[in-house]
């Protein structure tokens, strides 16, 4: 493949050697030389110009071959630029002029991702802490408000609590790069997992109104192998979003806005044997042209154009982190009814 391509760009070289000779063969026919000296004259005048269009390309094609597996790498892993770094620097001039082209682009590139790595690290190392500092005023504020037994001081407390799981997120966004630094696999209860979650989010859901099943996570009483703190985190990033996009106005009296947990055991006795943990709610539901995006940063779709706290930043953490951990996400939803998302969890019974 290289060696067709490599004499469809020197096509034109090619054609002018070829020409060259086959002047003096032409020459001695017209001189009244027999054919066999005119094919003579041929073959004298082209072994030579083929013979250095071999040398040239044999020259050259050690570093045209490394060049061509640089080129053909769409990863875009480490792996090319240690290739880079191995290339050895040709003879000739046009291959001593790419090679040192190719190198200083190189160390540009990888001066850029280092300030980029090193800013970004900095950046991180700023949310961390101040998520960490703006705990305190939170924390004394909150103390102060449980003194006030009135709507107002519970509205505060709402709206606190809606502050910390804000600074939660950030902090677990800027983390999310680097999960596997702040990563314990632990067998866990599920039923604690949920309740954990549940608590840290007490005053919102009692504020709002809705009412949580756990029942069937209670009756089951699984264990699963996950990182806690982060599950935990995961499941309360799906309980605020059943909060936000929770609906009334269309409801039944005897329908109150519903969060509900349940578990099933997947492909049970089997090596891929997991625990799927569904969180249904029957808020607005997802319109089924966004179902596919919702996963996506920064994505709100038509439900972000009518709820203005929406970020699309909360189920985005979720599948990331996720992914991180190996763990299965998956939603579905009907508009204007109901909205589930499952998390595929190993399951640790035997």
């Amino acid at each position: 493949m290289m060696m067709f391509s490599y004499l469809k760009s020197h096509s034109i070289p090619a054609a002018c050697c070829l020409l060259a000779a086959c002047i003096p063969a032409a020459l001695s026919r017209l001189a009244g030389m027999s054919l066999d000296f005119c094919i003579l004259c041929f073959l004298l005048s082209a072994m030579p110009l083929l013979a250095a269009g071999v040398f040239t390309f044999v020259r050259e094609a050690r570093f045209l071959r490394a060049l061509e597996c640089i080129s053909q790498d769409t990863t875009g892993s480490p792996i090319s630029y240690a290739a880079v770094e191995l290339l050895e620097k040709p003879t000739f001039y046009e291959g001593r002029l790419s090679y040192d082209a190719l190198h200083k682009v190189m160390l540009e590139s990888q001066r850029q991702t280092t300030e980029a790595q090193a800013q970004m690290n900095q950046y991180r190392d700023y949310i961390e802490t101040w998520v960490h500092e703006i705990k305190t005023p939170l924390a004394a504020a909150r103390l102060m408000l449980q003194n006030e037994p009135t709507s107002n001081a519970r509205e505060l407390q709402v709206e606190l609590s809606r502050t910390e799981e804000l600074a939660e997120q950030a902090l677990y966004l800027a983390r999310s790069t680097s999960v596997e630094k702040d990563y314990v696999i632990r067998k866990t209860p599920l039923t604690s997992l949920v309740n954990t979650a549940i608590k840290s989010r007490a005053h919102t859901l009692i504020a709002v109104g809705i009412h949580v099943d756990t029942s069937d996570i209670v009756d089951k009483d699984l264990e699963v192998v996950c990182d806690s703190k982060w599950l935990v985190f995961i499941l309360g990033q799906l309980i605020d979003n059943a909060v936000r996009y929770r609906t009334d106005h269309h409801k039944s009296d005897d329908e109150p806005p519903m969060l509900r947990f349940s578990a099933v055991i997947q492909k049970p006795c089997t090596a891929h044997e997991r625990v799927d943990l569904h969180i249904w709610d029957n808020g607005c539901g997802i319109a089924s042209e966004d179902i596919e995006r919702v996963f996506d940063r920064g994505f709100t779709g038509q439900n972000g154009r009518t709820h203005t706290r929406s970020t699309g930043i909360g189920l985005y953490l979720v599948a990331e982190l996720c992914h991180k951990m190996g763990l299965m996400v998956t939603i579905s939803s009907q508009q204007y009814a109901w909205t589930d998302v499952c998390i595929g969890l190993p399951n640790l019974q035997k």
